[in-house]
């Protein structure tokens, strides 16, 4: 029992000197956050606000002349889906992940509807990207 106390105190006593000694400022749009693709904006219109949504399209090297639409879910940013974009794309998938309206880069309303009907309206407007 002794020993498993010092391990975890020694543990506790190494990890704070690896941690950050200031966390990083962020602003509402998350424009100091890095995704892991190029990010573009495609405006659009809904529940009587002009909005912005951030995606990412990602073409494929040997294109199959397939399309895959991601959504992450709520608390999360498209940047979640870079494991599964990097194999989509050597498969051949072009891909296009983008974050809802409310999350990451997207814009943030003040009066906002979120539901699940909502989240799948607005993917319907990506036909023109």
């Amino acid at each position: 029992m002794k020993i498993n106390i010092l391990i975890l105190f020694v543990i506790a006593a190494f990890s704070t000197c690896f941690s950050q000694d200031k966390l990083a400022e962020l602003d509402k749009d998350l424009t100091s956050v890095n995704y892991p693709f190029e990010v573009k904006i495609h405006p659009l219109r809904s529940q009587g606000q002009d909005l912005i949504m951030a995606y990412i399209d990602v073409l494929s090297p040997d294109p199959n002349g397939k399309t895959v639409l991601l959504m992450h879910g709520k608390n999360f940013n498209l940047a979640y889906w870079e494991q599964t974009i990097n194999e989509l794309s050597k498969e051949g998938y072009r891909v296009i992940a983008a974050d809802q309206i409310g999350f990451g880069k997207s814009t943030k309303p003040a009066n906002y509807q979120y539901s699940f009907q909502q989240a799948l309206i607005i993917p319907n407007q990506f036909s023109t990207v």
